[in-house]
């Protein structure tokens, strides 16, 4: 395994660890999906080794060290927190999250039954069917997403939970740590060479797997009439591959605060009839370089059409014309806020050095988003918006009252 430590003065009482390695989900076939889905929150709930989770709180009573694990599409990893007087716990918390998970069967027949009750109220939800539909559109209906129904319940298992779980930590050939907060490097060193590098490692691992989801090419639209209250909602995806640097990490950022800014005049201060507008990006390098910008509304029914229509107008005037200077200023000051506010913290540098470190780039440039920030101008905008708003390619679902047409 790999370690990286960066010692802070920011917080004297707080130590955070995060990890990670390729692999998730995508090591599974499609007919394990749900108990490989369900591995994570199963084994949470059910303590470590010998300690059931009642026995673990009182075992750890006194302590404020946690652990949990994560896994996503294409890889996981295990997660960490302690002051530094519980800094053995954390590191012997983390060997056993590695080596000694368990399952409860009360466990299992409680998240079940909270599934199922889920799913009785699933049925009658908007909401729901309107992020089901968003979530199969962009996977292109993909048999790997798979939406909370009576055939997802029916597929729970314990012992394959269990046994999923068990597979991704059982050998961590291939892990990275990250460790930043109060800590001394030499006094440290003896815990991470004993607890981490005394993990379980064969030498051999396998890469994550490209499972295939990926979003519909061109223009795919659809309509979810779903309740009787007067509500709407719209969600537009713009999606594409893209450069994953940091410069077009930054410039993606700043085209989606330029738009946010435009919408949330446009749409709420000057039309009105909008609950709310925001504008997100997200830059991915895996499986392949992509990109999604997406535009969430809520709005009066009779009204959603017509700010769709505007939503379309101000992207369409942003790739002509740009942004204004004031517009990318309030985006660099707001830039400049958040770095000076979150660089003062020890989550932000785990966050930024986990990711520099996964994407490849150099740490010399570490935190230097305000910094890239300021070198763009009105014009870089205007073709990144080009690129990224691209109006042949996008997936849009509305959300409409069953009675409204």
């Amino acid at each position: 395994v790999r370690v990286i430590l960066q010692p802070t003065s920011f917080d004297p009482g707080q130590i955070l660890v995060t990890s990670y390695r390729d692999g998730g989900m995508s090591a599974v076939p499609d007919s394990e999906l749900v108990p490989a889905a369900t591995a994570l929150p199963l084994v949470s709930e059910s303590g470590l080794g010998a300690f059931d989770a009642d026995a673990l709180r009182k075992r750890l009573s006194g302590t404020l060290a946690h652990v949990g694990g994560a896994i996503g599409p294409y890889g996981e990893g295990v997660w960490g927190q302690a002051p530094p007087k519980d800094l053995t716990t954390l590191f012997q918390l983390l060997y056993l999250e590695f080596t000694a998970p368990r399952l409860d069967s009360a466990v299992f027949r409680h998240y079940e039954s909270q599934l199922r009750e889920a799913l009785a109220h699933r049925a009658a939800s908007p909401e729901a069917a309107f992020e089901d539909t968003l979530a199969l559109l962009l996977a292109d209906h993909s048999p790997r997403v798979r939406v909370l129904d009576t055939t997802y319940v029916r597929a729970l298992d314990a012992a394959k939970s269990l046994a999923f779980f068990r597979s991704r930590f059982a050998d961590a050939t291939g892990f990275t740590f990250v460790i930043v907060g109060a800590f001394d490097r030499d006094s440290i060193r003896p815990l991470v060479a004993r607890y981490l590098g005394g993990l379980p490692a064969s030498g051999g691992w396998g890469r994550w797997r490209d499972t295939g989801e990926r979003p519909p090419s061109g223009i795919t639209v659809r309509v979810v009439r779903k309740g009787t209250e007067p509500k709407a909602a719209l969600a537009l995806v713009f999606h594409g591959r893209a450069e994953t640097s940091l410069r077009e990490r930054v410039l993606l950022r700043a085209l989606a605060d330029v738009l946010q800014q435009r919408l949330w005049e446009e749409l709420r201060e000057t039309l009105g009839g909008v609950y709310g507008v925001s504008v997100t990006a997200e830059q991915e390098a895996v499986p392949v370089p992509e990109y999604r910008l997406t535009v969430r509304f809520g709005a009066d029914p009779e009204r959603i059409e017509g700010l769709r229509r505007e939503v379309f107008a101000q992207v369409s005037r942003l790739e002509a014309d740009g942004p204004t200077a004031v517009e990318l200023e309030k985006f660099r000051e707001a830039a400049r806020r958040e770095r000076e506010t979150a660089a003062r913290t020890n989550a932000f540098w785990l966050q930024t050095i986990a990711l520099y470190d996964q994407r490849g780039w150099d740490f010399e440039g570490l935190g230097d988003d305000d910094r890239i920030a300021d070198t763009i101008t009105p014009s870089d905008v205007r073709e990144a918006a080009r690129r990224y708003l691209d109006l042949s390619r996008y997936v849009q679902v509305m959300l409409l009252p069953e009675d409204e047409r």
